[in-house]
């Protein structure tokens, strides 16, 4: 399985916060000798501040959207739910899964 694939399907519920940190080092030492991009979906702010080594704050998530849309990385892919419970869902692009 390529490294594309295994971060792909790379799950980190339920893991404690070594093991986290464990495999987000591995990931990054994955990838840091390539030209990629690493896109992590979570509700936890916390991993992903840790992940990605600095503070989240108010427009980060839509400002690092728009910048994955703009190098075709990811494409909008509809909305979910209605009303104030309404979510926008984004996928890969060929181009973004390299």
């Amino acid at each position: 399985m390529s490294v594309s694939e295994t971060l792909r399907r790379l799950k980190l519920a339920g893991l404690d916060a070594i093991s986290k940190q464990e495999v987000f080092t591995e990931l990054l030492d994955a990838v840091q000798d390539e030209n990629r991009t690493v896109l992590i979906s979570s509700h936890n702010l916390d991993d992903i501040e840790r992940f990605s080594g600095s503070r989240l704050g108010p427009g980060t998530l839509y400002g690092a959207l728009t910048n994955l849309l703009k190098g075709r990385l990811i494409r909008r892919s509809g909305e979910t739910g209605a009303g104030s419970d309404r979510r926008k869902v984004y996928a890969l692009t060929p181009l973004g899964e390299r």
